[in-house]
C-alpha cells in the first residue's frame, strides 16, 4: 500500500508540473501574439505619413525647431556658442539655398537626409511608399527623369544633363506637338531611356532622391532646381503654354475640351543648351502657384528689392554669377523667369577658335588688343560673346588697370585674373550707370569693359568712355552686321553717326550655326571729307576715256554731297566652310596707330605677322582703294 501511495503522489506531481508547463507555454504564446500584433512591421500602415506634403510639413517643423530650440540649459558657454553658430549657419542656409548657392543647398539637404532617416523613420522597407522605385510602371515621368538625372550625376556631377542629352541625342530637331519642327525632350523619350538604363539604386540613392523631391518644393526651385545647377547655358519657365489670363477668358466648353492637349504656362520648362532652346515636355511646375513661388524666390540674392505689380520685373545675379530675369503680371502675360548661366571656368581661346588657320586668327586678336583697338564682340544670344570677352581681357597688357561696368555682374574677371588691377561695378536701384561711370573716372582705369550694351544710355556712355575716359573700350552687342551695329549706335546717339563710327575699330562677330564659331573680324574705317576724289581721268589716253572717268569722279562728288558716306568696312578674316581666310589687310591707318600703342617687342611681332599672312586683298599705292590679287 505504501508503494501505491508513493506512485500516486508521483503521478500527481507530474500532472501538476505538466499543467504548470502548459500554462507557461500558453502564456508565452499569448504574450508573443499580442507583442507581434503591436510590432511596427505588422501595424496598419498610415500611408499619409509617406505623402511628400506630409514629409515636407515634418521637415519645416523640424528645421524651425532646430534654429530656435534652446531647451538644453545644461550646456557650457562654449557648447552654447557652438549651438548658436550651428543655428545661425542653418538659418543662413535656409535663406540662401534657393539663390544659386550650391554649398548651402547641399548643407540643407544633408540636414533633411538625417532628419528623415533618424527621426522620421524612413528605411529600406517603407521608402517605396514615397516613390515606387521597385514598381517601374507606377513611376511618374517626373520621377523617372529625376532618377535618371541622379543616376548620371553620380558619375558626371554637373555635366550629368549634358551627358544624358549627348548619349541619347536629345538635342536633335524633331516634330513638336503642334506639327512644327523644334527641339524637345518628350515624355516618351524619358520612358524609353529609363527602360534602357534601368538604374540600380541603393537605399542611400533612394533617400537622396526623396530628399531632393521634398527639398525642391520646400526651399528649392521646383522642377528646375537640379537643372539650374547643371552645366548648361540657361533655363527658363513660364514662356510657353496658355497663360492664365487667356484661359480665364476662353469659353468653358472650349477650354475643357482642350485641357488634355493644350499645355498651360506652368507646364513650360525650357533649357538653353549649346545655343539651342530645348522644350522639356516631360516636366511641369504642376500649378501656377508653384511657378509663382519659384519666380518670387529665384531672384532674391543680395536683396534686390520687392517684385511687385508696379515694378513688374527684376534683373539680378545669382550666388554663382548666373543672370536672372523675373517678370510678373501685369507686365508679362504670365509669371516667368530666365536664368542665363556663364561658364565658370576661363576657357582657353584655342578651345573657342579651333578651325583651320585658327592660330593666325588668335594672333590677330591678341595684337588688336595689345594695340588698344576699340573692339565690339557681336552675335546672337548664346553665340559665346561673354566667354570670348573674358578671354580677350586676358590679352590686355598687365600694366593697364581694368574697370568693368555691367547691368548685372556676369564677367567676374577677378576670379580668373586674381593679380590684375580690376574693379567691376553695376547700376543699382539708387545709382545709375552714368553715376558709376563718373565715379570710375576717378579710379585710375586704363581699359573700360562695358559688358553688353543693350540700351541707349549705355551707348552714350560708351562714346563718352571712348573719347575721354580710357585708352581702350571692349563691349558686346547683339548686332548681326556692321551696318546694323553702326545704325543702332547712331540711333542711340540721336543720329550722330560720326560718334558711333569713332566708337569701334574692330568688330569680332560670332555665329552659332552650324556650330559656335568666330564668323568674321571686320575693320570699321571712318571716311573723312577731305579724302581726294578719283583722278583716273588723268591716266586716260583719249578724250572718250577721259570723259568717262571724269563722269565717275562727278558721280562720286554728287554722292558725297547728297548722301555722304561716313564709313566703310572690310573683313580682315572670314570663316568659310570650316576654315579661316585672311581677306583684307588692315588699313595702314590702323596698323600705324596700333604700333604707336605697343611696346617694341609686340610691335615687331605684329608687323612680322601682317607681312607673313597671305592676304587675298591688299591696298594699292594710294592705300585706300582695294585691289584684287590674282591668287584670289
Amino acid at each position: 500500500m505504501h508503494w501505491i501511495s508513493m506512485f500516486s503522489r508521483r503521478i500527481w506531481m507530474m500532472t501538476i508540473n505538466l499543467l504548470i508547463s502548459s500554462i507557461v507555454v500558453l502564456a508565452i504564446i499569448v504574450v508573443l501574439f499580442f507583442w507581434l500584433r503591436k510590432s511596427p512591421d505588422n501595424e496598419a500602415i498610415d500611408l499619409t505619413k509617406f505623402d511628400p506634403k506630409t514629409i515636407q510639413t515634418f521637415i519645416r517643423n523640424a528645421m524651425q525647431k532646430s534654429i530656435t530650440d534652446n531647451s538644453d540649459f545644461n550646456l557650457s558657454e562654449e557648447e552654447y556658442n557652438r549651438l548658436k553658430e550651428r543655428q545661425n549657419l542653418l538659418r543662413q542656409a535656409l535663406r540662401t539655398c534657393m539663390q544659386g548657392n550650391v554649398k548651402m543647398k547641399k548643407y540643407v539637404k544633408s540636414k533633411m537626409y538625417t532628419m528623415l532617416e533618424k527621426s522620421y523613420g524612413i528605411n529600406d522597407k517603407n521608402i517605396d511608399l514615397i516613390i515606387p522605385f521597385s514598381r517601374t510602371e507606377q513611376l511618374s515621368i517626373q520621377d523617372k527623369f529625376d532618377i535618371l538625372l541622379y543616376h548620371f550625376q553620380k558619375k558626371h556631377k554637373f555635366d550629368a544633363l549634358d551627358e544624358l542629352i549627348q548619349k541619347y541625342k536629345l538635342d536633335q530637331l524633331k516634330k513638336m506637338p503642334d506639327g512644327t519642327e523644334g527641339y524637345m525632350i518628350s515624355s516618351d523619350e524619358i520612358k524609353q531611356i529609363y527602360a534602357k538604363e534601368r538604374p540600380m539604386l541603393t537605399f542611400k540613392d533612394k533617400l537622396n532622391i526623396v530628399v531632393q523631391k521634398v527639398y525642391q518644393h520646400y526651399k528649392g526651385l521646383g522642377v528646375i532646381d537640379e537643372l539650374r545647377d547643371m552645366n548648361i547655358d540657361g533655363v527658363n519657365g513660364g514662356t510657353s503654354g496658355l497663360p492664365t489670363t487667356v484661359s480665364e477668358k476662353m469659353d468653358l466648353m472650349q477650354y475643357v475640351g482642350q485641357l488634355s492637349k493644350v499645355p498651360l504656362a506652368h507646364d513650360s520648362v525650357w533649357i538653353f543648351y549649346r545655343a539651342k532652346s530645348i522644350y522639356l515636355e516631360c516636366l511641369s511646375f504642376g500649378s501656377e502657384k508653384e511657378l509663382k513661388r519659384v519666380c518670387q524666390n529665384i531672384y532674391t540674392h543680395g536683396y534686390p528689392g520687392q517684385l511687385n505689380e508696379s515694378v513688374g520685373y527684376k534683373i539680378n545675379d545669382m550666388a554663382d554669377g548666373s543672370r536672372i530675369v523675373v517678370v510678373r503680371p501685369t507686365l508679362g502675360e504670365s509669371w516667368a523667369f530666365f536664368v542665363r548661366k556663364f561658364n565658370d571656368d576661363l576657357v582657353a581661346i584655342e578651345d573657342l577658335i579651333k578651325d583651320e588657320n585658327a592660330s593666325t586668327v588668335i594672333e590677330l586678336i591678341y595684337f588688336f588688343v595689345r594695340g588698344l583697338s576699340k573692339i565690339a564682340v557681336t552675335g546672337d544670344q548664346g553665340a559665346g560673346k561673354t566667354t570670348l570677352l573674358k578671354v580677350i581681357c586676358g590679352f590686355i597688357h598687365p600694366t593697364l588697370n581694368i574697370r568693368v561696368l555691367e547691368t548685372a555682374f556676369e564677367l567676374f574677371l577677378r576670379k580668373f585674373f586674381m593679380y590684375r588691377n580690376i574693379f567691376s561695378m553695376r547700376e543699382t536701384m539708387s545709382i545709375s550707370t552714368q553715376e558709376a561711370l563718373d565715379m570710375s573716372k576717378k579710379t585710375d582705369g586704363g581699359v573700360i569693359v562695358l559688358g553688353e550694351v543693350a540700351s541707349h544710355p549705355l551707348a552714350s556712355l560708351a562714346v563718352q568712355i571712348s573719347q575721354a575716359a580710357s585708352a581702350m573700350v571692349l563691349l558686346t552687342h547683339h548686332a548681326t552686321s556692321v551696318p546694323s551695329l553702326i545704325e543702332w549706335f547712331s540711333d542711340a546717339l540721336s543720329g550722330k553717326s560720326k560718334q558711333a563710327i569713332s566708337l569701334i575699330d574692330i568688330n569680332i562677330h560670332l555665329e552659332k550655326t552650324p556650330y559656335r564659331h568666330l564668323d568674321r573680324i571686320t575693320e570699321i574705317i571712318a571716311l573723312t571729307e577731305d579724302q581726294p576724289y578719283p583722278r583716273d581721268y588723268r591716266n586716260q589716253g583719249n578724250i572718250e576715256g577721259k570723259m568717262s572717268a571724269f563722269m565717275d569722279t562727278m558721280v562720286d562728288y554728287f554722292e558725297k554731297r547728297t548722301n555722304p558716306k561716313t564709313y566703310t568696312y572690310n573683313n580682315i578674316v572670314e570663316w568659310r566652310d570650316g576654315k579661316f581666310i585672311a581677306v583684307h589687310k588692315p588699313s595702314e591707318r590702323l596698323i600705324q596707330r596700333m604700333i604707336t600703342k605697343m611696346n617694341k617687342e609686340d610691335a615687331g611681332k605684329f608687323v612680322e605677322l601682317i607681312e607673313k599672312i597671305d592676304w587675298k586683298f591688299k591696298p594699292n599705292v594710294d592705300g585706300e582703294v582695294w585691289s584684287l590679287q590674282e591668287s584670289y
